[in-house]
């Protein structure tokens, strides 16, 4: 069953994903992931472990999404819960 809102203007919203994204994140995430190869390369045998892990976790960083409902004709927005 697929619900959806009625905007003030009156037409039906939509629901949609909205993505966020910060420079400060992104560059914490491509240091992470060059530190990352760095631990790789200077100590072979746990490195790889470990540097794996910060490439992994760089990866995901700097982005994020949210759930919205936006109407097509005004365009204002309101959170999903």
């Amino acid at each position: 069953m697929k619900t959806s809102l009625i905007c003030a203007c009156g037409s039906y919203m939509i629901a949609e994903r909205v993505g966020r994204s910060n420079l400060v994140g992104i560059l914490i995430g491509l240091v992470m992931v060059g530190v990352g190869i760095v631990v790789m390369v200077i100590f072979p045998c746990i490195g790889w472990l470990i540097g794996a892990v910060m490439i992994v976790y760089g990866l995901f960083q700097g982005g994020k999404s949210r759930k919205v409902w936006r109407c097509p004709e005004c365009g204002s927005i309101i959170e999903r819960i």
